[in-house]
């Protein structure tokens, strides 16, 4: 009977940890668990963007953007989780919520998240369609966003420094 309590114990506990090595979608949710902490940028209009990174609710990453810029002041990304998969929500300062998964690269210093879906569209504003994040050390990542407005998509990358 005590051997049978301890085998059960035991298998719970396993069951319970999290799965890393050789998943690549864990170990990409782990990179941006990585990322928590405050990041700074430069946008093409030279003003400075800050963005943080914040771990809520039991692992779901929190991603904000504030900046002078009215277009880039206030807008926020939760990732998760689902399945096994990594989701993204983004919260464009637009209206717009547009859904998307990533697609771990073969190394994972790379995340590329493709669109899904969205929500509270704003059917004349635009919205984000793809991102993906290069993780080039714990210090410098670089965003390649698409947007997507009017039947057209407009690239845009950004390299985010680590504040000390």
């Amino acid at each position: 009977m005590k051997w049978t309590i301890h085998m059960l114990f035991f298998a719970v506990t396993m069951a319970l940890q999290p799965v890393a090595a050789g998943n690549p979608n864990q170990e990409g949710f782990e990179k941006l668990r990585s990322l928590v902490g405050e990041w700074e940028t430069v946008l093409p209009d030279g003003k400075s963007m800050r963005i943080t990174y914040e771990e809520i609710n039991g692992g779901v990453i929190e991603e904000r953007y504030r900046s002078e810029d009215p277009m880039w002041w206030n807008m926020s990304s939760i990732y998760y989780l689902d399945n096994g998969r990594i989701m993204m929500s983004h919260y464009c300062s637009w209206g717009n919520h547009p859904r998307m998964a990533a697609m771990p690269g073969d190394k994972i210093n790379r995340l590329d998240f493709r669109f899904l879906d969205m929500t509270h569209t704003q059917p004349d504003n635009g919205f984000m369609k793809h991102v993906s994040f290069d993780f080039e050390d714990d210090s410098h990542i670089t965003h390649h966003w698409i947007w997507h407005e009017k039947g057209k998509e407009m690239p845009l990358t950004l390299t985010l420094v680590r504040k000390q």
